[in-house]
């Protein structure tokens, strides 16, 4: 319960910052249904089971249509 507490406030932290840093200001419109599909499936490519995994699932996301 403790791991996830803190895991928990570690996400909401850094969500916070991504929102205030990169967008500038928070909206629901910047959370399209597909920028949660590409989120979901980064982490599908690369593995539930591992964090590498999703970095990986996270490169080849961002990478393929680059290099398509």
């Amino acid at each position: 319960m403790t791991a996830f507490a803190v895991s928990s406030f570690i996400i909401g932290v850094a969500g916070g910052l991504w929102a205030f840093i990169y967008l500038g200001a928070w909206e629901p419109a910047a959370f399209s249904v597909d920028q949660s599909f590409r989120l979901l499936f980064m982490v599908i490519i690369g593995g539930l089971g591992s964090i590498m995994g999703s970095f990986f699932g996270a490169a080849f996301i961002v990478v393929l249509p680059i290099a398509l």
